[in-house]
């Protein structure tokens, strides 16, 4: 018997961006404990233990969220790789969550591509048109200022849960 599942929606206001998206339970748990914690419940998981029954759910059987290193602590090559980051939209998206975790600082395509160069990683041909595709696929938004964020379905893509 399926649980039922309270609405919620999801409200990011700050300068240069404002939105509302709905979320379910998991979604909502995850991102209250990303913001009380500084670290999100592994995927698939919501905050009261219990197996999620939205986005997200079954990813907790691959490998262990606990098992990876941190963003904050871990080294950038690391990150990736436990990412696997081997095609550009992915790196993209794991150097900006890398960088999220240990600055407040806007995001841009340029500090990606920096990030890259200054780890010694595989750099990206165009951060600009990685962006974009990003965009386009709703794991990032632009602000006006030319920077961007990663939004929720783009922190799924990275933990693998989103379909490609």
């Amino acid at each position: 018997m399926a649980r039922k599942q309270h609405g919620y929606v999801v409200t990011v206001a700050g300068p240069g961006h404002n939105f509302e998206r709905p979320a379910d339970e998991t979604i909502a748990s995850r991102i209250l404990a990303l913001i009380m914690t500084k670290t999100a419940t592994p995927a698939g998981r919501s905050g009261t233990g219990e197996r999620g029954t939205g986005a997200g759910a079954g990813a907790s059987t691959q490998t262990g969220a606990s098992s990876q290193p941190p963003a904050k602590n871990g080294s950038l090559a690391a990150y990736i790789k436990t990412k696997k980051g081997e095609k550009n939209q992915i790196r993209f998206l794991a150097t900006a969550s890398w960088l999220s975790s240990r600055s407040d600082d806007p995001l841009a395509a340029t500090a990606i591509s920096k990030a890259l160069s200054d780890h010694h990683q595989n750099k990206l041909a165009n951060p600009a048109d990685c962006l974009n595709k990003n965009v386009s696929k709703g794991h990032c938004e632009k602000r006006k200022d030319g920077s961007f964020f990663m939004t929720p379905e783009g922190l799924e893509a990275l933990e693998g849960a989103a379909p490609e």
